[in-house]
């Protein structure tokens, strides 16, 4: 009784001063047992829902290179265009993003066609299954640009170091240019679990 009497004070006390103070029923400051029991399995569900695995441990760094660059046309020595070398601090995944853009330019006056490869690799080579292919049919002097993206998953151990290459190669026949344009990144992220 002393309880409930506490809390009807404190309740009253908190009233704004323009409303008159009531005196409330125990089954009106806590509900019935069956509000009660809804109540429970809500801050039940939210504290599990904060201990999940969704709520996974993460980090991430990124190379952002600016500028067009000409390109190497041999898919065993291609041009590295980002960079980023990561530790894991524990066993987990780490996700590897790239994007850029592929500009082919017909220059020689004659069709071709034109093919660009990105990659990420963790060797400076191409990835084959990590990589996106862009080809173009190009017509006399004209030019495309077609963006592009990879992405790669790897499991790592604690302490593990890991290297990514962000490689690119391509043709367009001879005399033309085979080049990426704008803003070339490169992202990598860890996480400690899957979801």
């Amino acid at each position: 009784m002393r309880r409930s009497l506490a809390l009807t004070s404190l309740i009253t006390g908190l009233s704004s001063p323009d409303r008159k103070p009531t005196k409330m029923t125990n089954k009106q400051l806590f509900g019935t047992p069956k509000r009660w029991g809804l109540a429970i399995l809500a801050i039940a569900g939210t504290f599990s829902a904060l201990g999940s695995p969704a709520h996974a441990t993460t980090w991430f760094d990124f190379d952002d290179r600016p500028g067009a660059i000409n390109i190497s046309s041999d898919s065993q020595n291609p041009t590295i265009i980002n960079q980023v070398t990561v530790v894991c601090p524990a066993a987990g995944f780490v996700v590897a993003r790239s994007s850029s853009t592929a500009f082919l330019r017909n220059l020689v006056g004659t069709k071709s066609t034109g093919f660009v490869v990105f990659s990420i690799s963790i060797d400076g080579k191409r990835a084959i299954g990590n990589d996106a292919v862009v080809v173009q049919n190009l017509g006399p002097n004209t030019f495309a640009n077609i963006p592009a993206s990879v992405q790669r998953i790897d499991a790592c151990n604690a302490g593990q170091t890991i290297t990514y290459f962000h490689t690119v190669h391509g043709f367009a026949g001879l005399g033309n240019q085979v080049a990426t344009e704008g803003r070339s990144k490169l992202v990598v992220e860890y996480f400690n679990r899957r979801i």
